[in-house]
């Protein structure tokens, strides 16, 4: 039992040498396809996201004021340092798999694939805020063009009773088990 206990703790704490992980990646066959321009576009687009579209205003009325400004330039030099940080580990570790790379071969597979994980509900939490953020843009817009959005379809379908429309729990339940589903690679 605790021969299996350590062995388990040292895959855990496992480390893989930067010279295996530059061969594993050589012979995976991934090979970069974006140029400088197109990684350009994704790396402004990943660090300005939703918030600058959809904070500022709140942001300037209810706590800053006119140092909203001095807000987003403290903000744009950390997003900097964060790019250049990103710069010096992809060439530190010139391999696809980003922080997860740098994770496992520094500190091993079980930080690695905890990172992974994080970095996955990162992503997730991101896509929900821009997605919020998108909804409540599309509503004004609708709301000024005059059009008539079922109150159904306009609220989540956890809120819906709170504004005085029905639940389908089947309904959305069985929406999410499609979802969770299609995430895990069966269907």
């Amino acid at each position: 039992m605790t021969a299996r206990l350590i062995g388990r703790w040292q895959l855990a704490l496992g480390r893989k040498p930067l010279e295996a992980v530059v061969a594993d990646a050589e012979r995976a066959g991934l090979h970069r396809r974006l140029g400088a321009g197109s990684l350009l576009v994704l790396g402004v687009a990943n660090i300005l996201g939703a918030g600058i579209y959809v904070v500022t205003g709140a942001a300037a009325a209810s706590f800053a004021g006119p140092a909203v400004v001095l807000s987003f330039v403290l903000a744009a030099l950390a997003c900097g340092f964060t790019g250049l940080c990103y710069a010096e580990l992809s060439s530190v570790i010139p391999v696809s798999g980003s922080a997860y790379s740098y994770c496992y071969v520094t500190l091993g597979e079980g930080a690695a694939w905890a990172l992974a994980w994080m970095v996955i509900l990162e992503y997730l939490l991101a896509a929900a805020a821009v997605a919020a953020g998108f909804s409540g843009y599309l509503s004004s817009l609708l709301g000024d063009l005059h059009v008539q959005v079922p109150m159904w379809l306009a609220t989540s379908s956890v809120t819906a009773t709170q504004h005085g429309g029905h639940t389908e729990l089947a309904f959305s339940g069985g929406v999410n088990v499609v979802a969770a589903l299609a995430v895990l690679g069966a269907a």
